[in-house]
């Protein structure tokens, strides 16, 4: 008597690495797969025992079918159906891999052939702390959504140096600068200047989208390394705890006044006279 056993009828050949670049990594995944442009993923090469990880920059739709114009054939979803044939194409760029002593380095390597590609969890992430900095700015993202075990820190000894934060119009300048101001607060590393003519870091206001803000001063953490100086009635001081800002005749020069004009050589002489 023979006993019959169950054919494993999973399909092994999605999420697998099918590539052959270096520079861009290639796999398929279920035609009803949810990603994203832009999502994080991981490619756990068993063979060589390092973890790669790559970026999403392209998905397109494929099939197996020897038929190019399948798709727009009569009754074609009837016919050929949205099987294990039909999948979607992924492209991503690789961004580095971590080897077997932890230690992530730039991505001059290839994964093994059909490695496994999976979605990396805040464990191996991990290694991101290794780098970080004092300085939280905020969460690391990938594809849509927020990977809250990963703070992005940056590091403190380096802020003398220009920084810019450049985005249209919507895209979090003002938050960005928020989190980074309230990281300061907290770590009290450094002195930080912000001029805030509207006052949106001090007391919040609305987003882009209408949703209200909070402002420095509510950010209880850090309190004790905010100072305010304003210009504002009592009231507004009393309410926000602010210090008055007040300019005496002798707090300033002439010659002071020469960084908000173009002054000629006459009338600077004139300045330097009277400085």
């Amino acid at each position: 008597m023979m006993n019959l056993e169950d054919t494993d009828t999973s399909d092994r050949s999605k999420f697998r690495l099918i590539g052959t670049s270096v520079l861009a990594y290639r796999f398929i995944v279920p035609h009803d797969e949810t990603l994203f442009v832009g999502e994080i993923l991981k490619i756990a090469d068993g063979q060589k025992g390092y973890s790669f990880f790559a970026k999403v920059t392209d998905m397109v739709h494929e099939s197996n079918f020897a038929d190019e114009r399948w798709d727009t054939r009569p009754f074609s979803e009837q016919f050929y159906r949205l099987g294990d044939d039909v999948f979607v194409g992924v492209e991503a760029v690789p961004l580095g891999y971590v080897d077997g002593e932890g230690t992530f380095r730039k991505p001059r390597t290839l994964p093994t052939k059909f490695s496994r590609v999976e979605v990396p969890d805040a464990h191996d992430l991990s290694f991101l702390t290794q780098v970080m900095g004092d300085i939280e700015v905020g969460m690391m993202k990938s594809g849509q959504d927020v990977i809250r075990d990963v703070p992005v820190r940056i590091h403190s000894e380096v802020l003398p140096q220009h920084m810019g934060v450049f985005a249209t119009t919507g895209m979090g300048k003002s938050n960005f600068m928020k989190v980074f101001s309230a990281s300061c607060m907290r770590a009290r590393q450094f002195g930080l200047l912000v001029v805030d003519p509207h006052g949106e870091y001090l007391q919040g206001g609305r987003s882009s989208t209408g949703i209200p803000t909070l402002g420095l001063v509510h950010y209880q953490g850090g309190r004790d390394g905010l100072a305010v100086f304003s210009s504002r009635d009592e009231t507004q001081r009393k309410k926000y705890g602010l210090n008055t800002l007040a300019i005496e005749y002798d707090d300033f020069r002439i010659s002071d006044l020469s960084i908000l004009y173009d002054l000629s050589f006459p009338q600077r002489d004139i300045v330097d006279a009277l400085d």
